[in-house]
Order: C-alpha cells, then structure tokens, then sequence
C-alpha cells in the first residue's frame, strides 16, 4: 500500500513484534523485531534482545506470562537471552533503525506492541520514535483485503524476529491484494 505522509509518497513499511514478559501495557519488553519490506518482499532484519533484569525495571510482569514463556519449545526460551543487551543500548538501536528507514510500521495487533513499546520508551524517558501518524495494524489489512490464507509458520516461535518477518510476509500478500501497492 502507497501511503502519503505530506507531500511524500511511503511505499515503505515495517512490521515489529516484540516478546514480553507480560500482556498488559507496562509489560517489560525482552525482544524486538522489526522487518522492513517493500511489496517486492523483505528487504531488512533488525532484531534487539533486552536484558532480562532491565526489562523487569522498565515493566510489569504477568505471573501467567512467565508460566506461559517456560511451556514454549526450549528454542523460544533460549532465543529471548541470547546476545542480550542493557535496555538503554537496545533503545538506542530501535531508535537509529527506525530514524534510518522513512516507513510506515505496522503491529500484528493494535492493541498490543504498540502501547507496550511506548510504556518502555516512557519508563526510560525517552521520546518514542515511532510516528504516530504512519502507525498502522495487520488486523485492519486483513479486513480491507479480505481473506487471505497464512503460509506456514517458520523459524522459531515465539520470536520477536521470525514473528515480525512472518507477519510481513503475510502484509505483503495483504498490501498486493488492495491493489495500492
């Protein structure tokens, strides 16, 4: 989907998912994927695991959550540790990444990632570097472009990463479906 924002055409888009330690707004965030794509397919990874003792500063964990994290597939357990790095260093990457890339950034749910990452920036007092304006759901994709069947489900999950690139994968049939992209 070609998007305007001004005078400037956006056919540009990324879609982020991030792991938590909790399904409520201040959930501290472990994992950030984001997956910029075009609609010719992905084009950049970018993902940043937080360290698991900033995170728990920077949030509020859901018993219920970590008992649902030690249930997953031992891959998904080990992935949410591996290459940590302080939440500062992690905010600052999130923040070079998105700066780099004019696009539109789009959540598997509206309701969820979005608040959660704001929460994080906001408990570091940091400003958020997501425009607001070019903030977009799948949810709202699927409903525009009708249904459209989701391909098989690679690589590790839960995963910030994989999920994020699987959802864009699948923004990509949706956006090419409209016919505005």
């Amino acid at each position: 989907m070609t998007m305007t924002h001004g005078n400037k055409v956006l056919d540009k888009h990324c879609m982020i998912d991030l792991e938590t330690l909790g399904s409520n707004p201040k959930a501290p965030v472990v994992q950030v994927g984001m997956v910029f794509f075009t609609r010719e397919g992905i084009q950049l990874r970018s993902q940043v695991t937080i360290d698991f003792d900033d995170a728990m500063t920077l949030g509020e964990a859901d018993g219920s959550t970590i008992k649902w994290w030690l249930q997953q597939d031992k891959a998904a357990q080990e992935n949410l540790f591996k290459n940590s790095i302080p939440a500062v260093e992690a905010a600052d990457i999130i923040e070079k990444v998105i700066a780099a890339q004019n696009a539109n950034f789009y959540w598997a749910h509206a309701t969820f990632d979005f608040p959660i990452l704001l929460s994080m920036f906001r408990a570091m007092n940091r400003k958020y570097p997501l425009p607001f304006k070019r903030t977009l759901d799948l949810r709202t994709l699927e409903i525009l472009a009708g249904p459209i069947e989701w391909a098989p489900r690679t690589g590790i999950h839960p995963g910030a990463l994989d999920d994020a690139e699987y959802q864009a994968e699948h923004a990509i049939k949706l956006l090419n479906a409209i016919g505005k992209c």
